[in-house]
């Protein structure tokens, strides 16, 4: 099935299909030409792939699963555009002792 395809409701996502998005994920935010922004997507995508593993009720997972789906789609389409736009390194950037704090992938 393609990765922009949402799942049927009656069939829940394989831990593969999961860890296979997470890491598009973590690669297509690792893309932002802006620090804050590259950050943040990098956090958000850890945090929202911690909460989903909570879940529990297939209908839950699949929900969620679709859901990120779509958030992938708009986060690719984000990550491009920012790709369009250089900016300057800010000091956080440019100083390699703030670089010891960055997510790395799982």
């Amino acid at each position: 099935m393609s990765l922009f395809n949402p799942l049927p409701v009656t069939r829940r996502p394989t831990k593969q299909e999961i860890q296979h998005l997470y890491h598009l994920f973590l690669k297509t935010s690792k893309a932002f030409s802006n620090y804050n922004f590259r950050e943040y997507f990098l956090r958000k995508a850890k945090h929202d792939f911690e909460q989903r593993n909570k879940l529990t009720e297939d209908k839950d997972i699949i929900n969620s699963y679709n859901q990120a789906l779509k958030d992938y789609a708009v986060l690719k389409r984000q990550s491009a555009i920012s790709q369009m736009y250089k900016f300057d390194q800010n000091v956080v950037e440019a100083n390699p002792l703030f670089h010891h704090h960055q997510i790395k992938d799982d």
